[in-house]
């Protein structure tokens, strides 16, 4: 199991409701959301298994990105503390 930085790009349709219901489901269902257009996700995929199921909740000129997280390897700026425990929880 690992931990998963998703972002995206929405271009012409931003059907944001569609994406989101995409990564709450692309693992277990533990998810935090540090900034408006990333996610963190906990998940058993790949991170191109990722991709691939987030490409039936966007449009084909939609840009998604997802990359592994280091769990002990991370900085932030004004993230909330809830987000911050959350990754010190799942890290």
């Amino acid at each position: 199991m690992a931990l998963y930085s998703i972002t995206y790009d929405l271009v012409k349709k931003k059907d944001y409701d569609r994406i989101y219901e995409g990564i709450k489901t692309c693992g277990t269902g533990a998810y935090a959301r540090p900034t408006e257009s990333q996610w963190i996700v906990k998940s058993n995929k790949s991170a191109r298994e990722i991709v691939d199921h987030l490409r039936n909740f966007t449009d084909s000129d939609d840009k998604i990105f997802v990359i592994p997280v280091n769990g002990k390897l991370w900085a932030s700026f004004n993230v909330s503390q809830k987000i911050r425990d959350w990754l010190g929880k799942y890290s």
